[in-house]
């Protein structure tokens, strides 16, 4: 899986730094999407989570053949031709399988620690109102287990809060050993915001400011704004 993580973050870097061109004759991934995976009589399809349909006319990935529910990222590119019943047809150049991670309400600082205090470093990848995408690479010989927590308690004070903007901490819990042979270079997460919903509706929220231990042991601060309704 080594190949395809670096795989997939190269190609997200190329969606960061170049246009999608229709009329290029390139062969070449144009775009990286966190997707879940269907299975049908016919084969396995994908679905965004706003709900639209992926039909991989060409899957080019051969160490990796999604099950029913597999969070996925794909590295794609949106093909011309039409597939009766589906949304888009893509051609996979990579993908590989997410882990979803956890989230939490705390009342309390002391509950909040329970979910581990390990130290990570994370690159932003995508989100939404729905869930927050993102590769992360812990420090230590465990990946462990992610939590994005909501701490209630009102002695606790984050560093950097903006007006509109709900701040989450990142725990990392190292005590559950899943080593594996690509830990060196971390792995896709995907949260689910759900929990957080009458949250953001009650503080009307433009976005969330995420904090998390880094590799060095000092604290950092990610400030995300939703993006634009489609």
């Amino acid at each position: 899986m080594k190949r395809i993580a670096m795989f997939l973050v190269a190609a997200f870097a190329l969606v960061a730094t170049t246009s999608c061109n229709e009329n290029s004759s390139g062969d070449y991934a144009q775009g990286t999407i966190f997707v879940n995976a269907e299975v049908s009589a016919t084969g396995f399809y994908f679905v965004t989570d706003e709900g639209e349909t992926l039909y991989a006319s060409e899957y080019l990935e051969p160490a990796y053949r999604p099950a029913w529910g597999d969070r996925s990222i794909l590295a794609y590119r949106i093909l011309n031709e039409k597939v009766p019943g589906f949304d888009y047809n893509i051609k996979v150049y990579g993908a590989e399988k997410v882990r979803w991670g956890d989230a939490a309400i705390t009342e309390t600082t002391d509950e909040m620690e329970l979910f581990g205090e390990g130290r990570i470093s994370f690159q932003m990848m995508q989100w939404s109102k729905k869930t927050l995408n993102l590769f992360a690479v812990p420090n230590g010989s465990s990946k462990g287990t992610y939590t994005l927590v909501y701490n209630e308690d009102p002695t606790f004070k984050p560093k950097f809060t903006a007006d509109g903007y709900i701040n989450l901490v990142m725990c990392h819990d190292t005590s559950s050993d899943q080593t594996s042979s690509n830990q060196t270079l971390g792995e896709y997460l995907s949260f689910d915001l759900s929990l957080f919903d009458e949250l953001i509706e009650q503080e009307g929220a433009k976005g969330v400011i995420i904090e998390a231990t880094t590799s060095l042991g000092k604290r950092d601060y990610l400030q995300l704004h939703w993006p634009l309704e489609k």
